[in-house]
């Protein structure tokens, strides 16, 4: 790959992977390859979602999936100098953005799922998965996600205890789906949420001893839809200034 062009994206805002297509012809080589990605994730999450997406086929991969994985290896290419900005915090908060892509899996009709968690200014948490069961609506893959990421939340803020650096104040989730907001912080259990197993229904306990506090964020400006869709360059870019991914030259000027 050292010889190939950079590319600004590390995946296809326009395709959608499937199990179908000509074998890949070595698959231990795909393999190696997509688990040596997985660990460049933790310094990297602008690639989160499309190493996840490669990673759905580790047991019989196709060309396409290879050739996925190469544009992720040419956008690292092009990034080989970002990185994740940490600076200092005077404000012990935690500020998450959950979301989900509902339907993004055409094979098994599962969502993916995302978030990210701030300290302060500092990004410190974030994951892009593939929820375990099938969603019947955006707003209950909306819903899941908003439980995985109040899970994360509290492991956080025990750890945080444990550090002898407590919060201040609730944790602040945000979400873009107004349905879901509103499904945790009404009891009545309605047609579209009546499915829903009771374990996520922890949330809405959290909401109303104000151990957590949801609020709405607009789509424009939510954060973790780097991890649950492909996007086009220019948002790619603005999510990384937003994320603190900035590269050396840019830490050196400012």
């Amino acid at each position: 790959m050292t010889t190939t062009s950079s590319i600004s994206t590390p995946a296809d805002s326009g395709s959608r992977l499937t199990s179908h297509g000509a074998p890949f012809e070595d698959p231990k080589h795909f393999r190696k390859i997509v688990g040596s990605l997985q660990y460049v994730t933790l310094t990297h999450p602008d690639i989160a979602y499309a190493v996840n997406r490669v990673c759905q086929f580790m047991h019989s991969p196709t060309v396409l999936h290879w050739q996925e994985t190469t544009r992720i290896l040419r956008y690292l290419k092009g990034t080989t100098s970002h990185c994740i900005h940490f600076k200092p915090t005077r404000a012990p908060s935690l500020l998450a953005y959950s979301n989900a892509g509902w339907f993004s899996d055409p094979k098994n009709s599962r969502s993916q799922y995302g978030y990210a968690i701030f300290h302060g200014s500092n990004l410190i948490s974030w994951t892009s998965r593939k929820q375990q069961v099938v969603a019947r609506s955006s707003t209950e893959a909306e819903y899941r996600s908003l439980a995985y990421t109040a899970a994360e939340l509290l492991w956080i803020q025990q750890l945080l205890k444990d550090l002898h650096a407590p919060l201040l104040d609730p944790p602040l989730l945000l979400c873009d789906n107004v349905g879901a907001i509103f499904m945790t912080k009404n009891p009545v259990i309605r047609t579209r949420s009546k499915h829903i197993a009771l374990d996520f229904h922890f949330i809405r306990e959290l909401v109303e001893t104000k151990l957590l506090n949801i609020c709405h964020v607009s789509s424009m400006d939510q954060m973790a839809d780097i991890f649950t869709k492909p996007l086009t360059k220019d948002h790619l870019f603005l999510l990384h200034s937003k994320l603190q991914v900035h590269s050396d030259h840019q830490l050196a000027v400012g």
